[in-house]
């Protein structure tokens, strides 16, 4: 289960796990691979990178992710204002909320995918 802090540090979390797993089968069991998040908010851009990837929080009211930036903000794009930007295939959120707060003028993206099979 993912303490409050930082969703980045819970996916690298799980591609430690992985890499045991790929080596060491018994090592880790499956559902280690996938993360349970704790009812909180997680504030910060998230990245994800990683493939087969399961977050499921705890409530979907009371475990949010979010961020405030928009699009073009600071020179930057949607790889890095939105909230969550998925690159990887096989990712699937469950009972959470993602969610941009900038009120700003402009696009304020809370999810950017570019891969295969998100489920939200």
């Amino acid at each position: 289960m993912a303490e409050r802090g930082s969703m980045n540090e819970t996916l690298k979390i799980l591609e430690s796990r992985r890499s045991c797993r790929k080596f060491k089968p018994d090592m880790v069991k499956k559902e280690e691979l996938d993360a349970i998040i704790k009812a909180g908010t997680y504030e910060g851009h998230v990245q994800i990178n990683l493939a087969n990837v399961h977050l499921t929080g705890q409530n979907k009211a009371n475990t949010i992710i979010s961020w405030n930036k928009v699009y073009n903000e600071d020179g930057g794009n949607v790889n890095t204002n939105a909230t969550v930007n998925v690159t990887a295939n096989d990712v699937s959120f469950d009972n959470l909320t993602i969610r941009n707060t900038r009120l700003k003028a402009g696009q304020a993206l809370a999810l950017y995918t570019l891969a295969d099979r998100i489920s939200i």
